[in-house]
């Protein structure tokens, strides 16, 4: 009988945090929205610095509250200053950040200049909401915290590189999302040879199952069969999906890898190449997995093989209703601004329960708002037509639904 799942609530995590870690959220949801010119209205409101929240709770412990220190945010009123604005963000946010950081290995400080630079705060607002999806907000905030040692500055650096990774590199959301697996068909049929091949790449490594998802291992984390280098893997891990990567099994690699290994490892945070193990029997594999859940061409006992599901038609239709898109994204753009005036008190008031019970409740209506928004703005994949994805709710073992325990979609790391 397979092992049961473990489900408690990790340190550092939404529910879970010390006052320490609290005030690190507190601090870099000011910075963000210092970055994102949230908080500026008509009448110059201010916001609290990250420093001068130290200074509140330190004079708090003397008995006085001392003089509070603010940042005024960036003005909303004339639209056309907006690259004015963004390059007041680049100088008031980013004084000790250095392009040339030799400790930057993957150049995140200098994606960070380049984006406040010639990114306007209304742009990398938007661009960051739409990361959040279903998420409660704190749970990404909390990501790249946890990723940079809960060191507030390197956190906002993290976090607005990898915005700019998803949008300006990669499209994660205006392509891979939104397009999906039935574009990539089209493209294998275009007439246009170089919109062909790509597709036909594309559809030849999914449906060879190249990387795949199937199941959960004993802590309830999804299992991914993937193929692909190694070193590339964790370099998108460590440097775009913080806090993401829960243990990679290298199964019964070549000798000359593990020495190749000693390399790679070098170059990793500590933390990230840990979590990397070498498995050469399936007991190895069970100190993770259980061998019941293992495939039988990994030497488990699950006799389960990847087949893949072909985009059927009409299965995008609902994208074509940009009416009901655009009033579900204008009724969910108020939902953000009622969080952003939340956690604005918030970090005023870090003491006052009430505003912490309305930020939960708001971020609760987010995430099941996001899944009425799903199917107008996220295109069909393998996992929704296999059941794996069933909107908030998760299903490792869609054709063993009633043997398996349901999981959410929540982050799991």
């Amino acid at each position: 009988m397979a092992q049961e799942i473990t489900t408690e609530l990790l340190p550092g995590r939404v529910g879970n945090l010390t006052p320490e870690q609290e005030e690190k959220v507190r601090k870099l949801w000011a910075a963000i929205f210092q970055v994102c010119a949230v908080g500026e209205q008509d009448d110059a409101a201010s916001v609290e610095s990250p420093a001068a929240l130290s200074d509140k709770t330190n004079s708090k412990d003397k008995g006085d509250r001392g003089k509070k220190r603010k940042i005024t945010l960036f003005s909303r009123k004339n639209k056309d200053k907006t690259d004015a604005d963004s390059n007041s963000a680049a100088s008031g946010v980013s004084t000790s950040i250095k392009a040339d950081d030799a400790d930057d290995k993957y150049g995140q400080n200098k994606q960070f200049l380049d984006t406040l630079a010639n990114t306007s705060p209304e742009v990398i607002r938007a661009t960051l909401w739409a990361m959040i999806k279903h998420d409660h907000p704190d749970a990404l905030v909390l990501r790249f915290l946890r990723a940079r040692k809960w060191d507030v500055d390197n956190a906002l650096v993290m976090l607005v590189s990898t915005m700019n990774w998803r949008s300006t590199e990669v499209h994660v959301d205006d392509d891979i999302m939104k397009n999906g697996e039935a574009a990539m068909v089209e493209k294998s049929q275009s007439s246009d040879p170089k919109a062909k091949q790509l597709g036909e790449d594309f559809m030849a490594q999914i449906r060879m199952g190249k990387s795949f998802l199937h199941g959960v291992d004993d802590k309830g984390r999804p299992i991914c069969v993937d193929y692909t280098p190694v070193k590339f893997m964790i370099k998108c891990f460590e440097a775009n999906y913080p806090e993401s990567l829960g243990s990679v099994l290298v199964h019964k690699s070549p000798w000359i890898f593990q020495g190749i290994w000693k390399i790679i490892k070098g170059w990793l945070d500590p933390v990230v190449a840990s979590k990397v193990h070498f498995t050469n029997n399936i007991k190895d594999v069970e100190q993770f997995v259980h061998s019941s859940r293992v495939l039988k061409e990994l030497d488990g006992q699950e006799d389960w093989t990847y087949t893949y599901k072909e985009p059927t038609p009409g299965e995008n239709d609902k994208m074509k209703d940009e009416a009901t898109r655009d009033g579900l994204l204008a009724a969910r753009e108020q939902l953000y601004k009622d969080y952003e005036d939340a956690t604005l008190k918030w970090i005023q008031n870090p003491n006052d329960a009430s505003v912490k019970v309305q930020r939960d409740s708001i971020a609760a209506k987010l995430r099941a708002d996001y899944w009425n928004l799903d199917p107008y703005v996220r295109a069909r994949s393998l996992y929704d037509r296999t059941g794996w994805l069933q909107g908030e709710k998760v299903d490792p073992y869609p054709k063993k639904a009633n043997d398996t325990p349901e999981t959410t979609t929540d982050d799991v790391d």
